[in-house]
């Protein structure tokens, strides 16, 4: 990190992803610097000897997604002007006492670190904080529930029906309800209120007594993520109102383990629905289970409108997705396994349109799939082995697109399978690309042209090299034979066609020698 000694001038420094795994010794005072973001470090374990002993104005740190595994000394005795703390995602597994020194820190997230409960008088002492981010793990004693009221923003746990009842008194933004024994019924309107907001992020892990979740709020509840995990005896979900007026921001659904569920045709509408995960669930025969009459009544309303990736996974008793035709107007990734019994999928013909449409599941199931269209399924393809159990079945469009992928990587000197990253620092170097496809033909189909009118006919070679002239620099290969018969060389490899003569003469109009 050559710039390392112009840090004391700085007031912000952001080292973010960089795949480090140390950071340089710092042998000067960084009085200026008020927010170092080191995160997406995975490498990263230890911070240097007396490294933020240098940035004693630090008020904010970002230290999450790293492998430090202890809270440096250092937050604690030398950081007293923080205010932002994140230490989310590394392998810290405690929050010592003496955090509680720092008098002006307002934000402190811990999520996704195993620390259980939050030592007793820490929050006490943090009298500035304003938002605790210890979700899903971490939790505070019931006692110390009262000083969060006060709070902008809370994520936790909640592992007692003790701490379940006080959260609709608190700003929950992100709920963790686990291994509650004898909650029956769970009541959504019970976890917050419209005074301090709705939460943001759910998830209930093996409450296995819980049976139903009622929704019967009349508000919008804000819900981005929904996660239900080893439920064994939930059955259903009961609606008081439309699921898509109550969760108009739902991105994510993810049930897994939930053997007593019979169907989820909730979220045929959800408008933001972008992925759907359903594993390991035992008792579901139809998934959208509503009439045929009911979704054709609805018609007029896109069903999956914002669905991006769908993941069906052991689901032994699954017969059908849905008894009709289903739209997925923006469906690209499919994942099915382990369902015996599903037969058909619910597909309209225009799904082989979706963009980078790809479908992952047994070889030998697919093969027995039956098909109201048969023209679907002829219009994927797999480049998978005979050997391979589970493949991946691309649209024609998107098997053509990595056939031609490949051709280019290994124009380039490319590995087979190089990306398109790989291709574009390669072609990044060039003087300059040319790309000659078949963009008009498959627009004139899309406009419904019934066959292409023009033709456009290759030049002579006298007429190739007038033409090619007339876009260059002529006084410059005038000037110089060596020019003049690379020029004609170039000319040449133009094979006569009249937009490549121009658009390499123009490429070659500002070339001063040969060298260029």
């Amino acid at each position: 990190m050559e710039e390392v000694e112009t840090w004391f001038q700085l007031e912000r420094v952001s080292i973010v992803n960089c795949d480090m795994d140390c950071l340089p010794e710092l042998q000067f005072e960084c009085p200026s610097l008020l927010s170092l973001n080191i995160q997406h470090n995975q490498r990263l374990e230890n911070l240097p000897k007396f490294f933020l002993r240098q940035m004693s104005n630090l008020t904010y740190l970002n230290l999450s997604s790293t492998k430090i595994h202890e809270l440096p000394n250092e937050i604690i005795t030398h950081l007293f002007n923080l205010e932002f703390l994140d230490i989310s995602r590394t392998k810290i597994k405690s929050l010592p006492h003496e955090l509680g020194n720092l008098k002006k820190l307002k934000y402190l997230f811990c999520g996704y670190l195993f620390l259980g409960k939050l030592q007793a008088g820490l929050l006490s002492n943090l009298y500035s904080l304003q938002v605790l981010d210890l979700y899903p793990y971490g939790y505070v004693e019931p006692k110390e529930l009262e000083i969060l009221r006060s709070f902008k923003g809370i994520g936790m746990c909640a592992s007692t029906n003790e701490i379940l009842q006080q959260f609709s008194h608190l700003p929950i933004v992100n709920i963790n309800i686990q291994e509650i024994e004898g909650l029956l019924t769970l009541q959504l309107s019970s976890l917050t209120s419209e005074v301090h907001g709705w939460p943001k992020d759910l998830q209930i892990i093996s409450c296995t007594t819980i049976q139903n979740i009622v929704i019967t709020n009349r508000t919008k509840i804000n819900l981005k993520f929904l996660r239900l995990f080893d439920l064994p005896k939930l059955r259903s979900f009961i609606w008081r109102i439309e699921p898509k007026e109550v969760f108009p921001m739902l991105q994510l659904v993810q049930i897994e383990a939930c053997h007593s569920l019979t169907s989820l045709h909730w979220v045929l509408h959800l408008p933001l629905l972008y992925v759907l995960v359903l594993k390991n669930c035992d008792a579901i025969e139809e998934l959208i289970d509503e009439e045929v009459g009911e979704i054709e009544e609805d018609k007029a309303i896109t069903t999956f409108p914002r669905l991006k990736y769908l993941t069906i996974v052991h689901l032994p008793k699954l017969v059908k997705i849905s008894s009709c035709v289903l739209d997925f107007p923006h469906l690209p990734k499919v994942h099915l396994e382990d369902c015996p019994n599903l037969k058909r999928l619910p597909f309209k013909p225009d799904i082989i349109n979706n963009q980078g449409l790809l479908i992952k599941c047994e070889k030998k199931w697919w093969e027995i799939l039956e098909w109201d269209d048969a023209t679907i399924q002829s219009q994927f393809c797999s480049n998978s082995t005979e050997e391979e159990e589970i493949t991946e079945f691309f649209g024609s469009k998107d098997i053509q697109l990595k056939e031609l992928r490949k051709k280019n990587a290994k124009g380039l000197q490319l590995e087979p399978f190089a990306g398109k990253e790989d291709i574009f620092n390669v072609l990044k170097s060039s003087n300059f690309v040319l790309l000659l496809d078949n963009i008009w033909e498959e627009m004139c189909a899309t406009m419904g042209a019934e066959e292409m009118i023009i033709k456009v006919e290759c030049l002579e070679p006298d007429e190739a090299w007038d033409l090619f002239k007339d876009n260059v620099n002529l006084n410059v290969i005038e000037s110089n034979e060596n020019f003049k018969k690379i020029a004609w060389q170039v000319m040449r490899k133009c094979g006569g066609l009249p937009l490549a003569l121009k658009v390499v003469g123009k490429a070659m109009s500002n070339k001063k020698s040969v060298q260029d």
